[in-house]
C-alpha cells in the first residue's frame, strides 16, 4: 500500500502462556477400611508437577499401624498420583491396622461400645494403676495389688484405632476420657462421650511395650499434649510442650488384661 506496509488482510495469531499458580495443599490421613479421615496436615504450597511428600511422616506414625507411602486424590484411595495435580488441593494417605501387633506388643484389643474389651492401664513403669474416681470424674493413679485390678473402676476399653481412639471406663462406660484444652497440667476427666477433645492417638513409648497417649488432632501440629501421671502420685493430666517430638518416659502407658 502507499504507506509502505504489506497488508494481506490476515489476522495475527498470538500465543498466550499462562503460568501455573502454586496452590496450598492438605494431606488427609484416612483409615484404609472405613475411609474415615482422622487427621489433616498442612502440606505446603507447590506447583503442578511437584513430587508429593508428606512432611514429618515419623510424627504421624502410630503403634501397630502402617502409614502408606502412596497418595490419592479421593478418600476411598483409588486414584493414585505421585505429583501435584492441576486444581487438586486435597490428597489422601491410607493407613492399615495390625491387630496382632497391637495384641502381642501392647496387649491391646480395640473394641466397640456395644462389645467392649476391658484392660488395666498402668503408668510409671507399671507401678501405678489408673482408675476412675466417681466423686470428681478425675483419673487418679495409685499403687495396686491383685484385688484392685478386677474392680470396674480400674478397667478401660479402647474404641476406634491407634489414630483416633476413645477411652471408656467399665464403671461409667457412657463417658470418655476428655480434656478441656491442651495446656500443660490440664487434668483428664471422664466427660460426655462426644465431647470435644475426647479422641486420642497412640504413639510409641520410650520403653519396650509402652505407648503414649496424645490428644488427637489438636490444632497446632507442633504441639505435644500427652497423658502424664503428675509425678507418679496424682491424677492423670497433660504434659504439654511446644515440640513435635516430645516423648519423655514419664508419659509412658502400659496396658494389661485384668486377671480372671
Amino acid at each position: 500500500n502507499n504507506a509502505g506496509y504489506w497488508d494481506k488482510g490476515e489476522a495475527v495469531e498470538k500465543t498466550v502462556v499462562f503460568e501455573e499458580v502454586p496452590v496450598t495443599i492438605e494431606y488427609h490421613i484416612v483409615n484404609a477400611t472405613t475411609h474415615e479421615v482422622v487427621e489433616t496436615v498442612d502440606g505446603g504450597t507447590f506447583s503442578v508437577g511437584t513430587t508429593l511428600s508428606l512432611p514429618d511422616r515419623t510424627r504421624l506414625e502410630r503403634i501397630g499401624c502402617t502409614l502408606s507411602t502412596k497418595y490419592y486424590t479421593d478418600a476411598t484411595c483409588t486414584a493414585e498420583v505421585t505429583t501435584q495435580q492441576a486444581g487438586v488441593t486435597h490428597y489422601y494417605i491410607p493407613y492399615t491396622v495390625d491387630s496382632d501387633a497391637l495384641l502381642n506388643t501392647y496387649h491391646i484389643v480395640f473394641s466397640t461400645e456395644s462389645d467392649p474389651v476391658w484392660h488395666n492401664v498402668m503408668v510409671n513403669n507399671n507401678k501405678r494403676i489408673v482408675f476412675y474416681n466417681s466423686t470428681n470424674s478425675e483419673l487418679p493413679t495409685s499403687a495396686y495389688g491383685p484385688t484392685e485390678l478386677v474392680n470396674a473402676e480400674t478397667q478401660w476399653a479402647f474404641i476406634g484405632d491407634p489414630y483416633s481412639v476413645k477411652i471408656i471406663n467399665r464403671a461409667n462406660p457412657s463417658k470418655a476420657a476428655t480434656v478441656a484444652n491442651g495446656n500443660n497440667g490440664t487434668k483428664v476427666y471422664l466427660q460426655d462421650y462426644d465431647a470435644d477433645h475426647s479422641r486420642w492417638c497412640m504413639r510409641v513409648g520410650t520403653t519396650a511395650g509402652s505407648l503414649q497417649l496424645k490428644v488427637q488432632g489438636w490444632g497446632n501440629d507442633d504441639y505435644s499434649a500427652y497423658w502424664n501421671a503428675a509425678g507418679g502420685s496424682g491424677s492423670i493430666q497433660l504434659y504439654s510442650k511446644n515440640e513435635k517430638y516430645y516423648s519423655g518416659s514419664d508419659n509412658n502407658i502400659y496396658v494389661a488384661y485384668p486377671p480372671t
